[in-house]
């Protein structure tokens, strides 16, 4: 990766950070207490956008 490219990537990951607690679904997911319709609903998504490639 170039300099130019890491300091990129590097600075996008610094502005999101900062963002992370604004979604309260990723916690849940994370600990595994998400519902089960919400892992359905992206594994659909998920098909979706791997069927469409």
């Amino acid at each position: 990766m170039t300099r130019q490219a890491r300091e990129l990537l590097d600075r996008i990951q610094s502005e999101l950070a900062s963002r992370d607690d604004d979604n309260r679904l990723v916690p849940l997911i994370t600990a595994g207490r998400a519902p089960r319709r919400v892992f359905a609903a992206l594994a659909a998504e998920e098909m979706r956008i791997t069927l469409s490639g």
